[in-house]
């Protein structure tokens, strides 16, 4: 059976010589000699009932990814490469910002206050910290690992990006925002509108009525339509350094030759962000004049993503044949 031997493969490249021996060998020869013991009518629901199996088996062998060591010096090489990108993506966020702050500041606007320039830090980290995983990954791929440690330290990057934007976007910023709309705020004043970007996750969740201040349409629309946006965009951001990785890791896997391989990483991390931004402003434009589900254009970057790493897959070996 072909999916038993893609199957075993997959087990080799996740898990430890010990767990492919002990788990996965024999689940996969019991799914194959089921299979071949059926009578041609049940042989689909074998090969279903060993697909789930082997699904369960992965989802309960994780444990195992996660405890596997890290080489030495990986673990603050990465470290080092992820601060690295973002500090330096990070300040050139801030340019606009700084100079928009600047301009205000020497016209006496009434609500500029120097903790702007702070405040409006959380933000750009969030907007550059996803793209610093082009580094990360080839961290890991320049090294000469075995299958599984690489890709364990892989899966175990991708968590900690994945919880770093989670607890960063989801309440830093947010709070950053609250406390820029305080500062902003006239002595004697009562407590600032907010926007559904200044709530935490759980706020946005549970007690999205705190949002008052919506960009267009009525009140009540606004309110779903505001709301449904900014969930979809946050969970973007949290999606978008998995994909991230994923494109860089599968740019390693493709065959190559000389004139075609892969971009060194400090050059594909400004194309990626570029692509990233690009995308976004399109999916923005699209979702606005189709009138399409609030929120949906922030996909657009992670499809777009999605198909460039597909296409590539299938129609490099064909390009490299040709050649």
């Amino acid at each position: 059976m072909a999916i038993t031997s893609r199957a075993l493969a997959f087990a080799s490249r996740w898990f430890d010589e010990a767990t492919v021996r002990g788990v996965f060998e024999p689940l996969i020869a019991d799914w194959q000699r089921q299979w071949l013991e059926a009578p041609p009518a049940r042989r689909a629901l074998i090969a279903l009932f060993g697909g789930s199996a082997f699904v369960c088996a992965v989802i309960i062998s994780v444990p195992r990814i996660v405890i596997t060591p890290a080489p030495a010096g990986l673990t603050n090489e990465i470290a080092r490469r992820v601060v690295r990108v973002t500090a330096i993506a990070t300040a050139l966020l801030m340019i606009p910002v700084v100079i928009e702050l600047t301009r205000w500041w020497m016209k006496d606007a009434s609500w500029i206050r120097g903790s702007l320039y702070l405040l409006a830090l959380p933000s750009a980290i969030t907007i550059a910290f996803p793209f610093a995983m082009t580094g990360a990954v080839d961290a890991i791929q320049r090294r000469e690992l075995l299958p599984h440690v690489g890709r364990a330290a892989l899966f175990k990057l991708g968590a900690v990006a994945m919880l770093f934007m989670l607890v960063y976007g989801g309440w830093v910023v947010p709070a950053a925002g609250q406390a820029a709309r305080a500062a902003m705020n006239p002595a004697g004043m009562g407590a600032p509108l907010l926007r559904v970007e200044d709530l935490t996750m759980f706020q946005l969740v549970f007690e999205p009525e705190r949002a008052t201040v919506f960009a267009q349409g009525t009140y009540s629309a606004s309110r779903a339509f505001s709301i449904q946006s900014e969930l979809n965009k946050r969970i973007v951001l949290m999606v978008l350094p998995v994909m991230l990785m994923w494109l860089r890791w599968s740019a390693f896997r493709l065959p190559r030759r000389r004139w075609i391989g892969p971009l060194p990483w400090m050059a594909a991390t400004p194309i990626a962000m570029a692509a990233c931004i690009s995308l976004l402003f399109l999916g923005f434009q699209l979702e606005k004049e189709f009138r399409l589900t609030p929120g949906i254009g922030n996909w657009l970057p992670i499809a777009a993503f999605a198909l460039w790493v597909t296409l590539t897959r299938y129609c490099r070996p064909l390009l490299l044949a040709r050649a």
